[in-house]
């Protein structure tokens, strides 16, 4: 049995010659060496009715389509194209627009970004920039104080992330060394911002506890650095835990989402200049960005159980 092939432009010119001289189409099968229904398809598809064959409006209405009967890219559609650039423009990622909006996959994304859509990859958080080399030595050990209560102790249950009010806190440098407060609970990846504009160990813990029940949420513990701003926490009334020396792993929802607030605000950038309101923005955008490790819904809703805007 023969295998179905596409008639070319030589051999249809060859069938206008053959018909020209009233040869059959089972003979013209024989002698181009196809089936005799491609001929017959041939006929039907590419000439127009009650007209003679001609090859070269066969050929013409073979490329037409041809063109039609193309899988269209998914991102042609302008209603689609629309809602992938707006999404992009709000800084979501390949992945959080096809888990949070349904669209199209985020390799359908990435590969439309590579080739018809390369003007929106400036869009993406990590476009152009190069990745540190990281902190060359280690820091000189800290003394520990004799209430410093270590992570080994902080009770398992919270490493599970099943119960909200279990915060992770650290801080961020800016222009001049001026730091940044941010705090992030554990389970919801809810986040608060702040400037620190004073470096005083009782002001620095009542600032951050003070962010953290600005939600109205139940707060249960606090884990952090051994970063010396943290160790004015002795009376507190809230368990804090402090991680090992030089394992950031052990709080890595406040070093994920410092680097999501990098994209943002910079080493550069001179915190006197930066307002509150910048600062609302800024935290708004995050609490309000679908996350895939919560399922693609926001720390807003998983906070507040209700919609994100």
């Amino acid at each position: 049995m023969q295998l179905y092939r596409r008639v070319s432009y030589e051999q249809r010119c060859q069938i206008s010659a053959f018909l020209e001289t009233k040869i059959s189409i089972q003979e013209i099968s024989k002698r181009l060496k196809v089936h005799r229904s491609t001929i017959y398809r041939e006929l039907k598809r590419n000439k127009e009715p009650h007209a003679i064959y001609h090859p070269y409006i066969a050929d013409h209405f073979y490329k037409i389509r041809k063109m039609s009967c193309r899988r269209r890219k998914l991102l042609s559609d302008p209603e689609r194209l629309c809602i992938v650039e707006t999404a992009l423009k709000e800084h979501l990622s390949p992945e959080q627009i096809a888990g949070r909006l349904k669209v199209t996959s985020h390799q359908t994304i990435y590969n439309a970004l590579n080739t018809d859509y390369e003007w929106l990859k400036v869009y993406l958080r990590r476009y152009g920039k190069r990745r540190g080399r990281g902190r060359k030595g280690r820091r000189k050990a800290r003394e520990k104080a004799s209430w410093h209560v270590p992570i080994s102790e902080r009770p398992k249950h919270i490493n599970q992330r099943k119960e909200s009010g279990h915060w992770e806190r650290d801080t961020m440098y800016l222009k001049n060394r001026k730091m940044m407060l941010i705090c992030i609970e554990r389970k919801t990846r809810y986040v608060r911002i702040e400037k620190l504009e004073k470096l005083k160990l009782d002001r620095v813990h009542a600032q951050s506890v003070k962010m953290m029940q600005d939600c109205g949420k139940k707060l249960l513990t606090i884990t952090n650095d051994n970063g010396s701003e943290f160790m004015g926490d002795a009376k507190t009334k809230v368990p804090v835990y402090f991680c090992d020396p030089q394992s950031p792993q052990q709080r890595g929802s406040v070093e994920n989402v410092i680097g999501l607030i990098r994209q943002y605000l910079t080493r550069t950038t001179d915190i006197k200049k930066l307002t509150k309101d910048k600062i609302k923005e800024i935290e708004a955008k995050l609490n309000h960005r679908p996350r895939k490790c919560l399922n693609f819904k926001t720390p807003y809703e998983m906070m507040f159980g209700s919609l994100s805007h």
